[in-house]
């Protein structure tokens, strides 16, 4: 008689902590790389510095070069919106 296999199936994080999850992997990201250079970073070493699991890591982050390119993404988006925010304010006044 064949056993049926089972998948593994990764339970999806709850809405309100997921945004939560992600800004802290990227935070723990900013945090590892202080102290080690970008080719030593590891998933395992990001997930401990920001308090998840390796499987929270993956739901949001496909790998490494994943988090690397959100969180160059993000920082630019962020600075971004500080600079226009200046502009705007300095010449509405």
């Amino acid at each position: 008689m064949a056993t049926a296999r089972r998948r593994h199936v990764v339970a999806r994080p709850k809405k309100d902590t997921e945004l939560c999850a992600e800004r802290r992997i990227l935070d723990a990201f900013w945090h590892v790389l202080e102290s080690t250079p970008l080719r030593c970073v590891s998933v395992r070493t990001v997930a401990q510095t920001a308090e998840v699991n390796r499987g929270t890591f993956y739901y949001h982050f496909k790998s490494v070069d994943a988090l690397v390119d959100r969180a160059i993404e993000s920082e630019l988006l962020e600075r971004h919106s500080i600079v226009l925010l200046m502009f705007t304010k300095k010449w509405s006044e």
